[in-house]
C-alpha cells in the first residue's frame, strides 16, 4: 500500500470515515503528509478529545484554519479526572487559553465560570473555546442534551457581534443541531441565532421545536442571549425534525429567508403535549411559503412523521379521528393550496389530504391535481392513511402522467405510499394501483409503491410484502445518529504536539 501512487492513496482515505483517517497518520511519515489535511478538515470530537485538539492548535496554529467541518458530541464528559487535574492544571489551562477566554467573553461572570470550567475540563467549555479559534469552520454538528450554555454565547456573540470585537462562525455555512426526542430546544436561543449569520445556508434541527410551547411556559424574565428571527436571512435549507405535539411558528423560520430552495417538516407525534386549537396548517405552511415561489426547488412535509395521520385503528377495531393533543383537529386534513405558482419546485413530499382539493362529500376533485401542481416537477411523493383516497389519488394521477409530456415535461418519477400499518393494501386497491404502475411504465416514468416502513405491497392478496431499498429523503429528513464505535478509534491528538508533520499550510 505505501507504494500506491499519490492520487489512489487519496480516493483510498476519502473512502474512509472520518473518525477512521487518523490512524492513517500513524503509519508512516508519507502517508502522514498525505492525509494531515484530509484527516484534520473533518473532525468528530467527544468532551474527552476537545482540549487536546485545542492544545494541537496552541503549538500549530496553522492547524486552527484546516478544519472545516466539526462534529462535536458528549460535551457534558470531562477531559480527565480529578487526580489528573492536581497535576495537570497548569499544562491544561495556560496563559494562552486565558486570552482566548478574555476576548471571546463579554461578561465577567459569565467569563468566571468558563474559565472554572476549563480548569475542571469540562468538555462544554472546551467546546465553547474551539468554536472561537476555527476560523474556516463551514459544517458544525452539535449532539447534545441540551446546547452548553457557553456555546451559547459563542453563537449569540457571532450572530450579533460587537463593533470592536471579532465573532467566531462568520464563515458557517451549514449547522445541525440533533438533540434527544425528549429535550427542548429554544428558537430564540438555539436556532434563530444562526439565521443572521452571513454565511449560513443551511439549518437542520431535531428535538421538542416548538416556540409557541417554550415561550409560554418558559421563563418570563429577558434573557439577553435571544434572537428572534432576523428580517432578512441567507438560509437556502431548512430541516425540522420535532418531536412535540405541533410545531407552530413557521412562519418566522421560511418569511425571513431571501432565497430559500429546500423545506424539509417532520413532526413525530407524542400524544403527552397538547396541541393549540387556534392555529391552521394552511397559515403556518402555505402562505410564508408562497413568499418562497419562486426559489423552493423541493417541499418535503411530514413524510416520514405521525402527526397529521387522518385516521388509525383502535384496539376496538373501530376508526377514530387522529388526535392532536387531546382534542381532534380537523384542519391538519384539509387541502394545502396550489403549487402552480411555484415556478422551480422540482420536488413534492405531501399527504394525499393536504394534496388533493377534495368536494365535501370526498368522492371528487374540486380542482384537478394537474392544475395545482407546477411545470417543473421532477417528483412527485403522496402518502395516504385512509383507504378513502385511493380511487380519487389513482385518477388524478393518472390524469397527471396522460398529460405530463405536455405541461409537466421533466417529470420523472412518482411515488405513492401507504402511511399506517393498519391500513391494508386490499386486492381491489392494489389493482388500481398496479394499473396506475402500467400507465407510468407505458409513458416512460418510474412509479413505486412503498410502505411508510420502506415495504412494498406487491402481491394478489395484498398480504405479502418484499424489502425495498428505496427510501424517500430518509437521509435528508432524519439526521445522522452518532454511535459511541464512531469515535473509539479517533487519534489522541496529544501525541503529535512534539511530532510536527512535515506538510506545508
Amino acid at each position: 500500500m505505501l507504494r500506491l501512487p499519490v492520487e489512489v492513496l487519496v480516493l483510498i482515505g476519502n473512502a474512509l470515515e472520518p473518525s477512521q483517517r487518523p490512524r492513517l497518520l500513524q503509519v508512516c511519515r508519507r502517508l502522514r503528509t498525505i492525509f494531515f489535511r484530509l484527516v484534520y478538515t473533518e473532525l468528530h470530537l467527544t468532551g474527552r478529545r476537545i482540549d487536546l485538539l485545542t492544545r494541537t492548535i496552541q503549538s500549530y496554529p496553522e492547524l486552527a484554519s484546516t478544519v472545516q467541518k466539526l462534529a462535536l458530541k458528549d460535551l457534558a464528559l470531562r477531559s480527565y479526572g480529578p487526580l489528573e487535574l492536581s497535576v495537570n492544571r497548569p499544562h491544561y489551562y495556560s496563559s494562552w487559553v486565558d486570552e482566548r477566554v478574555q476576548q471571546a467573553s463579554r461578561s465577567p461572570c459569565a467569563r468566571k465560570r468558563w474559565r472554572n470550567g476549563l480548569v475542571l475540563g469540562a468538555g462544554d467549555n472546551w467546546g465553547a473555546l474551539i468554536l472561537t479559534l476555527l476560523d474556516n469552520l463551514v459544517d458544525l454538528h452539535i449532539q447534545y442534551p441540551p446546547i452548553p450554555a457557553h456555546i451559547r454565547e459563542i453563537i449569540f456573540h457571532a450572530a450579533a457581534p460587537a463593533r470592536d470585537s471579532k465573532p467566531a462562525l462568520q464563515k458557517l455555512q451549514k449547522v445541525n443541531i440533533d438533540l434527544p426526542e425528549d429535550r427542548f430546544l429554544d428558537p430564540a436561543r438555539d436556532l434563530f441565532p444562526f439565521f443572521h449569520l452571513p454565511s449560513i445556508r443551511s439549518v437542520s434541527a431535531s428535538g421538542i421545536i416548538d416556540s409557541d410551547y417554550v415561550h409560554t411556559v418558559g421563563s418570563k424574565r429577558k434573557d439577553k442571549g435571544k434572537l428572534s428571527a432576523p428580517r432578512r436571512s441567507s438560509v437556502e435549507e431548512i430541516k425540522l425534525e420535532c418531536t412535540c405535539g405541533e410545531a407552530f411558528g413557521m412562519p418566522d423560520y421560511i418569511t425571513p429567508c431571501a432565497n430559500l430552495k429546500r423545506f424539509s417538516f417532520t413532526n413525530l407525534y407524542k400524544d403527552s403535549f397538547g396541541a393549540p386549537r387556534d392555529r391552521l396548517l394552511r397559515s403556518e405552511f402555505y402562505v410564508p411559503l408562497l413568499s418562497q415561489k419562486s426559489s423552493l426547488e423541493v417541499l418535503d412535509l411530514n413524510y416520514l412523521g405521525l402527526a397529521y395521520d387522518d385516521t388509525f385503528d383502535n384496539e376496538a377495531g373501530l376508526r377514530e379521528n387522529f388526535r392532536l393533543g387531546v382534542a381532534p383537529d380537523r384542519s391538519y386534513g384539509r387541502w394545502f393550496g396550489s403549487f402552480a405558482e411555484f415556478s422551480r419546485l422540482r420536488e413534492l413530499c405531501i399527504r394525499a389530504p393536504n394534496l388533493l382539493n377534495l368536494s365535501d362529500n370526498k368522492q371528487s376533485l374540486k380542482t384537478p391535481l394537474v392544475d395545482i401542481l407546477p411545470r417543473s416537477l421532477q417528483s412527485l411523493f403522496v402518502s395516504y392513511s385512509s383507504d378513502v383516497y385511493v380511487n380519487i389519488l389513482v385518477d388524478g394521477l393518472t390524469e397527471l402522467v396522460h398529460v405530463h409530456k405536455e405541461r409537466f415535461p421533466s417529470l420523472r418519477r412518482i411515488t405513492v405510499c401507504c402511511h399506517e400499518a393498519e391500513i391494508r393494501c386490499v386486492f381491489s386497491q392494489f389493482e388500481r394501483l398496479d394499473g396506475l404502475r402500467l400507465v407510468c411504465s407505458n409513458a416512460g416514468l418510474k412509479f413505486e409503491m412503498h410502505h411508510k416502513e420502506r415495504r412494498t405491497f406487491h402481491s394478489q392478496d395484498g398480504s405479502t410484502t418484499f424489502n425495498s431499498s428505496h427510501g424517500p429523503n430518509g437521509s435528508e429528513v432524519r439526521p445522522h445518529r452518532f454511535l459511541e464505535r464512531d469515535f473509539s478509534s479517533l487519534l489522541d491528538f496529544e501525541a503529535w504536539l512534539h511530532c510536527r508533520p512535515s506538510v506545508s499550510f
